[in-house]
């Protein structure tokens, strides 16, 4: 079954927004904004810098395997949401959420680690739908998102000329609409725009929590979660395994590489603990700052979580 897809999106929704704090670093309510972004002709990997604000967040009551005991009405079902772990050795586990019967909620997968009292949210997903230019997208534009299991989905673009309806959408591989499908926080994707320059309104709550991005066994897109170029690359890589490459590509539409990083171990290199970066130059490139909505290739050592830290801190 493809958890991406499980529940048709709401239409007609919208978001209001306000200006994002560019230097802040502590709040008391998720921030709510939104981020013009250039979509250029060809090829760019591309990430979504920003969440939907939490429906729910709260202390969990019971687990017992994938249902968690926890007051969120049944109305989630009428649109893809997830669960995000806040606390406790599940922390940061985003689960897509399959059934709610407003005393409980059941995920997919089941969420290991979770018990009662650990505290979750539970948020809107991010879909395709939610990636509309001005002006629109040409026909024929696509995204490809990369499993981390290793295989990939391909989703093209049908224009409302085309259609002849008010909005375009987005086609799976079997021409199904597909505006539905769920952009996992911090997932990243390749756009190629077929047409010409466009740009890309994205709005939604900054990221406030930590997220755990499962990456390999082969390749993985991954996006800072953070709307502005603030994080740095050992601030969002720096619980990968030493071995493991990251590679940025150009923003330009031809996919060239800029750099590619490369994750040491920081005792072998008798700089303390923990992960540091080196660049093509072997130069220590742990501060080096990584672009808002743009997606960099993580080529794991081996298979495991990411755990991409929250953009802002919550109080």
């Amino acid at each position: 079954m493809n958890m991406r897809s499980l529940k048709p999106a709401l239409l007609g929704s919208l978001i209001a927004s306000v200006a994002l704090p560019l230097h802040a670093t502590s709040v008391y309510t998720d921030p709510v904004g939104a981020v013009v972004v250039d979509v250029v002709p060809g090829f760019q990997t591309m990430s979504v810098g920003l969440q939907k604000a939490k429906v729910f967040q709260g202390a969990v009551d019971s687990v017992n395997g994938d249902s968690i005991g926890v007051t969120v009405g049944a109305d989630v079902l009428a649109s893809p949401h997830y669960v995000q772990v806040l606390s406790g050795d599940a922390m940061g586990t985003i689960a897509t959420v399959v059934d709610a019967d407003g005393s409980s909620v059941t995920t997919s997968p089941a969420i290991l680690g979770l018990a009662a009292g650990d505290s979750i949210a539970v948020r809107p997903h991010v879909t395709l739908g939610d990636i509309a230019t001005e002006p629109e997208m040409a026909d024929g534009s696509t995204i490809t998102i990369y499993n981390p299991d290793g295989t990939s989905e391909l989703f093209e673009y049908f224009s409302s000329a085309t259609l002849g309806t008010d909005e375009g959408i987005w086609g799976d591989a079997a021409s199904e609409p597909a505006n539905e499908v769920a952009i996992f926080p911090g997932e990243g994707f390749v756009l190629n725009n077929s047409g010409a320059a466009v740009s890309a309104t994205f709005v939604g709550a900054v990221s406030v929590d930590a997220v755990a991005l499962p990456v390999g066994p082969s390749f993985s897109i991954v996006g800072s979660l953070n709307p502005v170029s603030t994080s740095t690359l050992a601030g969002v890589y720096g619980s990968v395994a030493p071995g493991t490459s990251i590679t940025v590509y150009s923003a330009d539409g031809q996919l060239s590489v800029v750099e590619i990083y490369e994750a040491f171990d920081a005792a072998d290199l008798g700089m303390g603990e923990g992960i540091v970066f080196g660049d093509s130059a072997n130069e220590i490139a742990d501060d080096d700052v990584l672009a808002a909505f743009q997606g960099t290739v993580v080529n794991p050592s081996a298979p495991g979580v990411l755990m991409i830290p929250a953009a802002y801190s919550a109080e």
